[in-house]
């Protein structure tokens, strides 16, 4: 019956039904600890995060339920989990101006995703961390973490990370004002994207949305247009030099 209502929640969490996911998690933690259940409560634990996080959001809430996940990671000492709710904890952490911490967690996930020979994770976690150190005007640091993801990817090139990975070459594109770069890249991505089924959620969209703005305001839609265009014609390498090219200006 747990297994049954956590499941529920996940249908309704990929629905963006935040009440209803709510609902189902929780019933499932209800009985998962009723059965004395250490993992299926992390794993309803990690369902309320999720929630919170990324479709209310509530972020305090969100970084409670985040953190709680990770103790009970903790407590059951089995890296897998331990890597999972590190990272994820680390994206709240990202998400609430909390830099130090975000690259703390996200270094550890990173680390024990690798260990597992879980590559493209592994990747995941070092864009988002130079997201992070972009974010704080740290670009080498920014540009060390993307090597790191890069080399990562070529052993695993899971769709959904390589297209995260060009996502944050965007952002910090558009950080360094390297406006025609970014909109270049910006059309490979959406090209990429639809091409690989590769979703994104929404708390991802909301953080590139005002990169995207900007650079129509800066380079007019007319030239915005030729160069997504141009972006949707870019293969995956072509587009990492375009990457490198912005690093290197």
């Amino acid at each position: 019956m747990a297994l049954g209502y956590q499941y529920l929640g996940i249908c309704f969490g990929r629905r963006n039904d935040a009440r209803k996911a709510r609902e189902h998690y929780l019933k499932a933690l209800e009985l998962f600890k009723a059965a004395g259940d250490r993992r299926g409560l992390l794993r309803a634990t990690v369902g309320l995060a999720y929630v919170a996080g990324e479709l209310e959001p509530d972020p305090a809430e969100a970084r409670r339920l985040s953190e709680a996940a990770l103790l009970q990671a903790r407590d059951l000492g089995d890296a897998e989990y331990i890597a999972v709710t590190a990272g994820n904890f680390a994206e709240v952490c990202r998400a609430d101006g909390d830099w130090a911490a975000a690259l703390r967690f996200g270094a550890e996930s990173a680390k024990l995703y690798a260990a597992g020979e879980r590559w493209a994770r592994a990747a995941a976690q070092y864009s988002a961390m130079a997201h992070t150190h972009a974010v704080r005007g740290e670009y080498q640091g920014a540009f060390e973490c993307m090597a790191s993801a890069w080399e990562l990817l070529q052993r695993q090139p899971v769709a959904v990370h390589v297209a995260w990975y060009f996502e944050v070459w965007f952002m910090i594109a558009a950080t360094l004002e390297r406006w025609e770069t970014a909109a270049t890249l910006y059309g490979f991505i959406g090209h990429y994207r639809d091409a690989n089924d590769a979703g994104r959620l929404q708390g991802v969209l909301t953080r590139i949305s005002t990169h995207v703005e900007r650079v129509f305001s800066e380079l007019g839609r007319s030239r915005v247009e030729e160069l997504l265009h141009a972006g949707e014609r870019l293969t995956v390498e072509e587009a990492q030099s375009l990457s490198l090219s912005a690093a290197r200006a």
